[in-house]
Parts: structure tokens; sequence; C-alpha cells
């Protein structure tokens, strides 16, 4: 009879073992599962921000072209300073604003700090050209 109750203890302490460790390991599991998805959107966010810079930059361009028939050249420069500063604070606030919605337990995956390093860690996970 007592060994038939050690059996049983052992059974049960096995049994709660598995239960244990299933749990913690589909835990580590999901979070991993979790922070490459995660990435994944950073990505493609990033990837996003960079296209509507590219297009950003070519109306500005138009527009710098079309202000040469009818404006003095230092008027333009005044525009471009002025577009060039406002371009700047646009990349800080995506960047910041990436920062600030990232939680905590993913803040990790975040390897920049600024546009220059976010458009150089997206070039890296692509593999393609990024500008700076």
């Amino acid at each position: 009879m007592e060994e038939a109750n050690t059996d049983l203890l052992y059974a049960i302490a096995w049994y709660a073992m598995g239960i244990f460790s299933y749990r913690i390991t589909s835990k580590i599991l999901n979070y991993g599962f979790m922070a490459s998805v995660y990435q994944d959107a950073i990505l493609n966010v990033l990837s996003i921000l960079k296209k509507t810079n590219e297009s950003i930059d070519s109306i500005n361009k138009l527009k710098y072209k079309s202000l040469e028939k009818y404006t003095e050249s230092d008027l333009i420069d005044i525009e471009i300073d002025k577009d060039e500063r406002a371009m700047g604070f646009w990349r800080m606030m995506c960047i910041v604003n990436i920062q600030k919605l990232t939680p905590g337990y993913f803040s990790g995956i975040l390897k920049f700090k600024n546009w220059k390093e976010a458009m150089e860690y997206l070039k890296l996970k692509e593999g393609g050209d990024a500008p700076g």
C-alpha cells in the first residue's frame, strides 16, 4: 500500500512538473513569436516612413524648380531651409513616437535612436539601399 502511495505521489509530481514546464515553454515561445511579429511591424513602419520621406523630397524638389521661375534665389533658400527644418522635425517625431509606443518588453528590438540610425537599421534588415 505504501508503494502505491509513493507511485501516486511521483505521478502527481511528474504531472505538476509537466504542466509547469509546458506553461513556461509555451510562454517563452509565444514571446519569441510576438517579438518577431513586432520587429516585422517596425520594419514595415520604417519602410513606409522611408517611402514617405522620399516622396516629400521629390515634391519639394519640384516645388523649388517651379519657384526658380517666379522667385528670387534668396527666397528659395529660405524656403529650402524652412522645409529642411520641418522634415527634420517630422523625422524626429516619427522616431520618438515609435520609441514611446513600443512596450518596454520589446524595447530591445529597437536598435536605433534617430532617423539616420533607423534608416541604417532598415537597410541592414532589408538588405536594400536606404538614404540617410
